[in-house]
């Protein structure tokens, strides 16, 4: 499912190989259509120099495919977030006794797991697992163990949820308890909004909401006050996998974001931070 951090396992094992001087290329492919495989692949090998600008993506695709099968540099290839395994079909990374391929995906598909291919569940945190990670995350003391196996349960130890909830109680010097009372309150008011419970398609899509839900206002709240909101509201209906930074300093962003909060939004050089005064009238 959703949130178990399937992406963070796939980036620790290509940060593993790296530092121990096992990786010589990798190769990270948003791989939610065979449209993105094809532009990820086509890239990567316009980077190797293996394929000038001028050559059309799927031709720099299949010299990608090609380097891949013949190299003797040790390669990694990630495949992120697979929604259809017929997106892969032919665009597989070849096999080569220096290359490796990790998939994440949510499908379970028979073809996933051939005598070539092993599938790797990954679930949930063990109450112990989540206990610990809440207590190195958040620094608390071994007398609050009893209140951070409640908020794990809460949470349905569901990974992304811990590290929300973990982050919200670093950042804002409380404990576990005072963290629950607000999780208990934001889920109650969450549920007048939300669709039945069975009707959602995620057991855990309302302990998500509730732990997204405080860490934007918390957000919200940090200088420049009232902007991580919008800005995130806007930055929902882009690409989730990267978003050029100057595309937030356009005048087009600070026109949206004064309208927004009432008041003249400054982009602060190339980066974005902004300035932030009262609109005149």
């Amino acid at each position: 499912m959703g949130g178990v951090g399937k992406t963070q396992l796939a980036a620790q094992f290509a940060r593993r190989l790296e530092a121990v001087g096992d990786l010589d290329v990798r190769v990270w492919v948003t791989a939610s259509s065979q449209d993105a495989i094809i532009a990820g692949y086509a890239e990567a090998a316009r980077a190797l120099g293996i394929a000038f600008a001028e050559v059309d993506s799927r031709s720099a695709a299949q010299r990608l495919m090609e380097w891949l099968a013949q190299t003797d540099r040790r390669w990694l290839v990630v495949l992120d977030n697979l929604d259809a395994p017929a997106d892969a079909a032919r665009w597989w990374p070849p096999d080569n006794r220096h290359g490796r391929t990790v998939v994440t995906t949510r499908r379970r598909d028979p073809i996933l797991d051939t005598d070539r291919r092993t599938l790797v569940e990954v679930g949930l945190f063990t109450p112990g697992e989540a206990v610990a990670y809440l207590t190195h995350a958040t620094g608390a003391a071994t007398d609050q163990e009893a209140e951070l196996r409640a908020l794990a349960t809460d949470l349905g130890y569901l990974p992304l949820a811990v590290a929300q909830a973990a982050a919200f109680i670093r950042d804002r010097g409380i404990d576990a308890a005072t963290y629950r009372a607000r999780f208990a309150d934001r889920q109650q008011h969450l549920a007048d909004l939300a669709p039945p419970h069975d009707a959602l398609p995620d057991d855990h899509r309302a302990a998500l909401d509730a732990t997204w839900s405080l860490s934007v206002d918390a957000a919200d709240s940090h200088p420049p006050r009232g902007l991580a909101r919008p800005v995130l509201d806007l930055a929902a209906l882009l690409d989730p996998n990267g978003i050029p930074d100057a595309l937030f300093t356009t005048e087009a962003v600070t026109e949206y974001l004064t309208h927004f909060t009432g008041r003249d939004v400054i982009a602060e050089g190339s980066g974005t931070r902004y300035e932030t005064c009262t609109a005149s009238t």
